[in-house]
């Protein structure tokens, strides 16, 4: 638990100064918390809650709705590859179907998709290359199927800030963003032209 051993209790559970400890909060603080005072909670501060009581996540919906009256941001997933038995139903299937995370990394597709998308079958020199917004920006070969393509790239963006702003872990999603603002002029210069995220102003 992070805590030092101590004497036995006579009632389970921890004490309000040991989650605030593992919370990383004052005991005041916390002790304002319990008693539903207006303070601000963080979404960091909330995840931390969630770790030190090891709440489930149907616990942890609970937490953040009474917390700040809204749903849960969804936590980020990037697995580097899917089970061999949904592999097998993939490739089963007689249509395209892509199987990505909640960054759009492409972690899984089959043969089918490779017919939409020939690149899939090649060898990628970066993770970023399979990643759907990278994609629209930096594969020249997506961009002319696409006649719609400024259209496209706005929505695409505006729908990847929404993913980002729904989790509960932003760094992965502004790690990708620095890398193509570096790697697009088009890209980096949509950043500049809107607002739709802040901080970090990308």
């Amino acid at each position: 638990m992070g805590l030092p051993s101590g004497s036995r209790r006579r009632t389970p559970g921890l004490r309000r100064e040991e989650l605030a400890r593992l919370a990383d909060v004052g005991v005041s603080w916390y002790t304002w918390l319990e008693q539903g005072r207006d303070i601000h909670v963080s979404e960091p501060l909330l995840e931390r809650l969630v770790i030190a009581l090891r709440l489930t996540p149907t616990e942890r919906l609970h937490l953040f709705a009474l917390a700040h009256g809204r749903p849960a941001p969804m936590p980020v997933r990037s697995p580097e590859s899917v089970r061999d038995a949904l592999q097998r139903l993939l490739d089963a299937h007689p249509f395209p179907v892509l199987v990505s995370t909640r960054r759009w990394d492409i972690v899984a597709w089959n043969a089918a998709a490779t017919v939409l998308h020939p690149d899939l079958g090649l060898p990628a020199s970066s993770p970023e290359e399979r990643n759907g917004l990278w994609a629209l920006f930096m594969n020249p070969d997506r961009r002319a199927r696409m006649p719609s393509w400024d259209e496209a790239v706005r929505r695409a963006v505006a729908g990847f800030r929404m993913d980002a702003a729904r989790s509960a872990d932003r760094s992965e999603f502004d790690a990708l963003v620095q890398k193509l603002r570096a790697a697009s002029p088009e890209f980096a210069r949509l950043c500049v032209s809107t607002t739709w995220w802040r901080p970090p102003p990308w």
